[in-house]
């Protein structure tokens, strides 16, 4: 056996493990990236509310080709402006935040 095919089958099972690591590296980035998140949840709870107000609202009422959603009014004091996602952090109460720096 010389060298040089000594040398191709190492090199070759090399490059067959890269190739494996590669796959399995793509594969895990891919089920993480698209996994449990708070944005899958919150759309899955919204969806699903969703359908149980348009069942109840084909119930209840006439077909009027209406469509009804529950979003509250700018105005209203029920309104969320931030994203629904990454809410800001609440303030720290003046106390709380004088017993953290004598602590």
């Amino acid at each position: 056996m010389t060298p040089r095919a000594h040398r191709s089958r190492w090199s070759g099972w090399a490059t067959d493990a890269r190739a494996t690591i590669s796959f399995g590296l793509l594969v895990a980035t891919i089920v993480t990236a698209s996994g449990c998140h708070r944005q899958y949840y919150r759309r899955q709870a919204d969806m699903e509310a969703h359908a149980l107000i348009d069942e109840k609202f084909d119930h209840a009422c006439q077909d009027t080709g209406q469509t009804l959603r529950v979003q509250p009014d700018a105005r209203s004091r029920m309104f969320n402006p931030f994203d629904l996602d990454f809410q800001p952090m609440p303030a720290d109460d003046p106390a709380a935040h004088r017993y953290m720096h004598q602590v």
